[in-house]
């Protein structure tokens, strides 16, 4: 039997994004640990061709493709296999006085916070989408899935 179906491409709107925060912070990890050479190495073997510049604007965001070839090859210079979980937990540290930490803290309590949870990620990345399961004062089961646009799954293993 075969199924056929129109193909669909996913139009440049609607391309899952990572926030140039995200890069801006991987950056500043790799350099922290493998000096400038460490950078332009990772940078070689994600195939970028961005300046050092681009890459460092917080403004810019990457598409999903970009953003998971910066941390492979960066994971590899600096030896760190969690490095995307270090930048996740290094983005989580927002300093005072920021647009978006002041916003987090109006909502009151990390618990609060959680709950609004898909709307924080937003602030990161576009890939995915994100749901509060169990929120308590001690604990909560965050869920979070590959975003999906105009009916088409994501690849995110590439």
């Amino acid at each position: 039997m075969t199924i056929e179906a129109e193909p669909r491409t996913i139009g440049v709107e609607d391309r899952p994004l990572v926030s140039g925060s995200v890069i801006t912070t991987l950056l500043t990890m790799v350099r922290a640990r493998r000096d400038d050479a460490g950078v332009a190495q990772a940078l070689a073997l994600a195939g970028e061709s961005r300046t050092f510049a681009t890459l460092g604007d917080a403004s810019n965001w990457s598409t999903q493709e970009e953003a998971v070839a910066l941390i492979n090859g960066s994971a590899l210079i600096t030896g760190d296999g969690a490095l995307g979980l270090h930048i996740g937990e290094s983005l989580l540290f927002v300093p005072d006085g920021t647009g978006f930490a002041d916003r987090l803290r109006s909502l009151g309590t990390t618990e609060a916070a959680l709950k609004h949870i898909g709307a924080v990620l937003g602030h990161f990345e576009s890939a995915s989408e994100a749901v509060s399961l169990e929120l308590a004062h001690d604990h909560a089961l965050v869920e979070v899935s590959p975003r999906t646009a105009a009916g088409v799954t994501p690849t995110c293993a590439r």
